[in-house]
């Protein structure tokens, strides 16, 4: 399964003119693609799993300085933290990166036995999809 982050062109923009530091850009970009890797739409990120996946040792600063700038909130249980800037943006890429699996997956199933003629000969069509929606993600 291949995933990747969908950051807008305005996010980095957005973290400058926020005036974040180092290790709370970085923990924020490194929150969207861990959250990517899940698939996880509620953008929701446990606090004792950070440390997994924190890139900066001043992970714990770096995030009350998150919420502190509005970027993200704390949980209301308080066991984590929730994804605010960019949250929608995030939502989109992953409602594609899904729905366009299942169609990959749909095509492959209903196309398995039919061919379709190309200049080097036969070609499986699900090859064929496969391949166009790779090029898709180049």
């Amino acid at each position: 399964r291949m995933t990747w982050v969908k950051f807008g062109t305005q996010f980095r923009a957005e973290c400058i003119e926020a005036e974040l530091g180092d290790a709370a850009y970085r923990l924020h970009t490194e929150a969207h693609m861990y959250l990517s890797e899940l698939e996880d739409m509620s953008m929701t990120i446990k606090h004792r799993l950070i440390y997994r996946w924190a890139g900066t040792p001043n992970w714990q600063e770096a995030a009350a300085e998150l919420v502190s700038k509005g970027f993200w909130n704390r949980t209301v249980d308080g066991s984590g933290f929730e994804v605010m800037h960019h949250a929608n943006v995030f939502r989109q890429g992953i409602g594609y990166q899904v729905r366009e699996r299942e169609r990959v997956k749909k095509t492959k199933k209903g196309s398995s036995v039919t061919r379709n003629e190309t200049r080097s000969g036969t070609r499986n069509e699900t090859e064929k999809n496969a391949y166009q929606l790779s090029l898709i993600h180049i």
